[in-house]
């Protein structure tokens, strides 16, 4: 069955919208894929009030970027937790001698050293570091899958995209080249004709 994508950028300026829930939640069947872009999850839970921001949450992948609202908290808590050694210790060191007049002088000194280690449960992405992540780092969820971690690449930036740009800027020219030609043509032929 072939598949149509339907891409809907900016989609909180659609607000909520009956067929965009019948997309997400009977079409799929049928081949159509939406890929929806808000700019945080306040925008989706505004379009998908009560709750329902949750349902689309639950259909969908994912991919978080230049995160700077509480959008990073539920990063955060999605990543989750891992276990982390703490090691912690110290030493110290001392010296007595008694006091007094009359008395057979004696010293004593010691040396203590200590090292411990326990174990804490410590957040794979905290908050604060989620807000100071590179623009083109991404956070991504899908279904199924560990949380993935991917640069942005910009496709004009790409120095194979770059030439295949080129290539097709060049394929445009020569065609508007083209069609000027044939219309200089035409024109040349009325007049000769007239």
């Amino acid at each position: 069955m072939a598949k149509v994508h339907l891409i809907l950028d900016e989609a909180a300026n659609l607000r909520r919208m009956r067929t965009i829930d019948e997309v997400l939640a009977i079409y799929r069947g049928y081949g159509l894929r939406a890929q929806l872009y808000y700019q945080s999850l306040a925008q989706l839970k505004t379009c998908f009030p009560e709750g329902q921001d949750q349902t689309v949450l639950s259909n969908v992948s994912q991919v978080f970027f230049a995160c700077n609202d509480s959008s990073a908290e539920y990063i955060s808590n999605r990543v989750g937790e891992q276990t982390i050694v703490v090691d912690s210790g110290g030493t110290s060191s001392g010296y007595s001698s008694p006091s007094g007049i009359g008395a057979h002088g004696y010293s004593t000194s010691s040396n203590n050293s200590s090292r411990n280690w326990s174990q804490m449960g410590r957040k794979l992405l905290k908050f604060e570091e989620i807000l100071s992540m590179d623009e083109r780092l991404a956070v991504t969820f899908v279904a199924g899958q560990k949380p993935i971690l991917t640069r942005l690449e910009r496709y004009y930036e790409k120095g194979s995209a770059k030439r295949q740009l080129s290539w097709s800027a060049a394929l445009v020219i020569s065609f508007m080249i083209c069609l000027i030609l044939t219309n200089c043509v035409l024109e040349m032929s009325k007049l000769l004709k007239g």
